[in-house]
């Protein structure tokens, strides 16, 4: 578990330096503007879940050899989540229902926000029966592209119960 989180800052502070170099690490910027923007690409992005549009949702995701998405342990790159979302294997999830307890965010410069979000993972089959319902943390990388901002990197783990 240890080792795994090492490896998944490690992630981070890599894409972080690729993100860096390639925006010039510019400061010129409105943190209220950048949060209300990332925020209204946040509730897209859950919006299209919801719906069941997950390739809709997978399309703000950018293809780039430091995207990485790692949900409930397993990590994968965009082409290996591109076979995921096209097999049988997702076929029998209908929509994802995130529903936000909070959201921090991290402004690492004009072009690229760090977010975390705590939510209630609801997960509906094609059946309208609930799979799963869990809270869960998601870190979520989101870099800008011109106007558009798109995920880079996602990480998502079930928040543990206080003892």
């Amino acid at each position: 578990m240890k080792r795994r989180i090492i490896i998944s800052f490690a992630s981070i502070a890599l894409l972080f330096t690729a993100c860096k170099n390639s925006t010039g690490n510019k400061t010129d910027f409105d943190p209220a503007t950048l949060t209300k923007e990332v925020t209204g690409s946040e509730n897209a992005l859950f919006s299209l879940l919801k719906e069941g549009k997950i390739n809709d949702a997978f399309a703000m995701h950018t293809n780039n050899a430091f995207y990485r998405n790692i949900v409930d342990g397993i990590s994968r790159t965009h082409s290996q989540m591109d076979s995921v979302l096209k097999s049988n294997a997702s076929k029998n999830v209908k929509s994802y229902d995130y529903s936000i307890s909070t959201r921090d965010f991290l402004i690492i410069d004009n072009s690229n926000v760090l977010e975390t979000v705590e939510a209630n993972r609801k997960l509906i089959n094609t059946a309208d029966s609930t799979i799963e319902s869990k809270p869960v943390t998601l870190s979520i990388l989101w870099t800008k592209d011109n106007t558009k901002w798109n995920v880079s990197y996602l990480h998502s783990s079930y928040k543990l119960k206080n003892n």
